[in-house]
């Protein structure tokens, strides 16, 4: 029989349908960031709960898996402090965002080196409906002589 909750560095995770969802964190003494481990005991952390970081403003970087499916409704509502989102991984992952899943989050810059802007800007439409968004990548232009 699979575990009903998990708890590892301070994150709380549930199992579904497919994985491990992340359902909600407790906060570490001056810890500013959360970083998402692909797996948790063999299983895949593949969503992002409803709620799951709802008010916390202490949250500036968060470091998500290229495992990640679903980020669920409101789950990063109103963490007006998270300053920037690194995706870990080569490939950026088909995310599907949920409603206000980044509402009021005002200052996100989304990172990547990896993969094409092109597909960095299919993951941001969704989150830019509740936040500004700045996006990042390395290019290099190599100009004529």
């Amino acid at each position: 029989m699979r575990k009903q909750k998990i708890e590892r560095d301070g994150i709380i995770y549930v199992p579904c349908f497919n994985g491990l969802a992340v359902k909600g964190i407790i906060r570490k003494d001056a810890q500013t960031y959360v970083k998402i481990p692909s797996s948790i005991d063999g299983i895949t952390v593949v969503r992002i709960s409803e709620n799951a970081f709802n008010n916390q403003n202490w949250i500036k970087e968060l470091y998500l898996p290229y495992t990640i499916e679903v980020i669920e409704d409101r789950a990063f509502y109103e963490c007006k402090s998270l300053h920037h989102i690194i995706f870990d991984g080569s490939n950026v992952p088909a995310v599907s965002v949920g409603r206000a899943a980044f509402y009021n989050c005002s200052e996100l810059v989304l990172h990547n080196d990896h993969f094409p802007t092109e597909d960095l800007l299919r993951l941001s439409k969704d989150i830019l409906q509740a936040a500004r968004v700045r996006m990042y990548k390395t290019e290099y232009i190599s100009c004529p002589g």
